[in-house]
């Protein structure tokens, strides 16, 4: 297999025989390169040509020279027309194509649409995200071409019906689904899919308001459903997640995401620590309904590695039982702001294999709360401790004596960091690879730059930070500054030190 890129279009005969995969997206690529390219290279079997301004030149050449071509994308390049899609139907172009990436190719309504339906026929994955004006009638007329269709995106395609959705669920290969920013979406749309494709194993129905309790009990009966993403979907509550857990899916679900899902609650919980045994992966951020009682049953999934409590109202209670999930390695406890440093100490006295650990925005915590982590966590690859005022150049120390694992640490508005936390990190190894130090008013630009050298990636500015940051030491110190100021220069010095950073080290600092 060989790949090419734009800056090696020479090719020889021995090329000519290979199989290639094209690459050119975000390129200035003319027309007459790639026509010279498909007439020359007869074998290409995945072309990338996505945010570029080919035109329907192009297009007619793919029709002529891409007997062999598999994979297409032609994302977000709006220099063609219809008329370019014509010549794919006529000359019965890309025939044998089983990946097909439309997305943000607003030019194209029905006819063109009906054009590549009528020449492609063997398609596999189709998808078509951002297209606000994408009808029922231009995704009926595709999945009823392509009956072997397995994986669909329609990512921000607001009109959408039922009519669409039920023409896809005829579709009975289908194993992947994605959903997204979709009012029109109903309980009948997954009837049907739950009547016809049996195979479904992923699903992302994100942002549907109209998907409610009912909705879930027609999912519960897929029983290979592993992942399903529910975020954002006002109307699922505490009945829709009990019929999914009892379903046929709920033994099998390994991710479940029910982030801003405000109905979920303690009951929910339950019923997935009972039935739901091999949960992986689980999102429950603000999700506010749940209590400490709620926190109680995680500990019931034997199997969960990974869990977001973001803005979850956890309080030091709810820590306690998080501390027995067993196998936890991902955990965010970000914004939850009546977390102190008790519950912390707590939950690290058992949380032995922590690995990613978000306790950003949480005001309360000091350097105690440092502490128990450096001396519990020994495997910490991943920390944010951004928005936490009161830690001091003792947490830096706690950390980088102990933490001889962390790759990544975010320390972005903790006010009272110094200088003095920049030279411990600086000596203390190579193995800190991103450092995140946005809005820390006590560090200087040159201590920036002196460990930028050794990291992969670091950002900074000494800033105060911005409203949205919301610290309680950050108010005390505004004064009676105009905030909407401080956002101003804030985000104004911040790019210029960055800027200035990768002219010195080549990094963004």
């Amino acid at each position: 297999m060989y790949y090419i890129s734009w800056n090696s279009v020479a090719i020889d005969n021995y090329l000519l025989m290979c199989h290639i995969q094209l690459t050119l997206h975000h390129c200035c690529c003319q027309d007459q390169v790639l026509s010279k390219i498909l007439r020359k290279c007869q074998a290409i079997i995945l072309l990338d040509v996505s945010y570029t301004r080919i035109s329907n030149a192009s297009i007619c050449s793919l029709a002529r020279h891409s007997s062999t071509l598999r994979w297409l994308s032609l994302a977000y390049c709006c220099s063609f027309t219809e008329k370019g899609l014509y010549y794919l139907e006529a000359c019965h172009g890309c025939c044998r194509l089983s990946h097909l990436d439309l997305s943000g190719c607003v030019q194209i309504s029905f006819n063109g649409y009906s054009s590549m339906a009528s020449c492609c026929s063997e398609l596999r994955t189709l998808i078509l995200n951002d297209l606000p004006t994408l009808t029922d009638s231009c995704l009926s007329v595709l999945s009823e071409n392509n009956h072997n269709l397995q994986k669909l995106s329609v990512v921000d395609c607001p009109t959408l019906t039922d009519i669409a959705f039920e023409a896809v669920a005829m579709c009975i290969n289908l194993n992947m689904l994605k959903i997204e920013g979709n009012s029109n979406l109903t309980e009948t749309t997954l009837r049907a899919l739950s009547q016809n494709c049996g195979r479904l194993k992923h699903m992302r129905i994100k942002n549907c308001a109209q998907v409610n309790n009912t909705s879930l009990g027609f999912l519960s009966s897929l029983h290979n459903l592993t992942v399903l993403n529910l975020s954002q979907c006002p109307r699922v509550g505490e009945s829709g997640i009990k019929s999914l857990a009892e379903g046929n899916c709920g033994p099998k679900l390994r991710e479940l995401n029910l982030s801003s899902c405000s109905l979920v609650g303690d009951r929910s919980l339950q019923k997935l620590a009972q039935r739901c045994c091999c949960l992986l992966y689980l999102n429950l951020s603000y999700c506010n309904s749940i209590t400490n009682e709620g926190l109680e049953y995680l500990s019931g999934l034997p199997s969960l590695i990974s869990l977001d409590l973001t803005a979850a109202n956890v309080q030091d209670q709810g820590l306690i039982s998080l501390g027995f999930i067993d196998m936890l390695q991902q955990l965010s406890l970000s914004e939850n702001t009546a977390i102190t440093d008790k519950g912390i100490q707590m939950l690290f006295q058992h949380a032995e294999l922590l690995q990613d650990l978000d306790i950003s925005h949480c005001p309360l915590l000091t350097d105690a709360a440092i502490l128990a982590l450096a001396n519990c966590c020994s495997y910490l690859t991943s920390l944010n401790v951004a928005g936490c005022p009161k830690l001091t150049d003792i947490s830096s120390q706690f950390l980088a004596r102990t933490s001889q694992f962390l790759h990544y640490l975010n320390i972005s508005g903790c006010l009272q960091l110094s200088n003095r936390s920049v030279k411990i990190f600086q000596n203390c190894g190579n193995h800190l690879r991103v450092l995140i130090m946005l809005y820390c008013t006590g560090i200087s630009r040159k201590a920036a730059l002196a460990i930028s050298p050794q990291l992969v990636e670091c950002i900074y500015s000494n800033d105060f930070p911005p409203p949205w940051f919301h610290t309680d030491d950050t108010v005390d110190q505004l004064g009676d500054t105009d905030p909407s100021l401080l956002a101003s220069q804030s985000r104004t010095n911040c790019t210029s030190l960055q800027s200035e950073g990768r002219d010195v080290h080549g990094k963004h600092c």
